[in-house]
């Protein structure tokens, strides 16, 4: 199965009227780790959104492997195949408040 990965994060500050919501520039640290830097003017707060998602390429073939493998699944796990949910798309929403005191 072909997992694919994504991320993106934005920012703003809601001093700035209108808000406007920009873009982060990620980058790579070691072990698959993104970082995003911030600048945080002084004694201001600046709100971040960061977006981690995972999820498969092909859903037929997620269906056919389900389809495959669901009932050893479902056997080791003491419930019934038709029980099983097929998840293919996973992440995570953070939100950040990095303020300068």
């Amino acid at each position: 199965l072909s997992l694919s990965q994504q991320s993106h994060s934005k920012h703003w500050c809601w001093e700035h009227v209108p808000i406007h919501r920009q873009p982060l520039q990620a980058y790579e640290l070691p072990e698959a780790v993104t970082g995003w830097p911030v600048a945080v003017p002084p004694y201001s707060q600046i709100d971040v959104v960061v977006v981690h998602e995972a999820f498969l390429s092909c859903v037929k073939d997620a269906w056919q492997y389900l389809l495959k493998n669901g009932k050893g699944y479902a056997a080791d796990g003491g419930i019934r195949p038709e029980d099983l949910i097929l998840v293919i798309h996973v992440g995570t929403h953070q939100d950040f408040y990095v303020k300068d005191f």
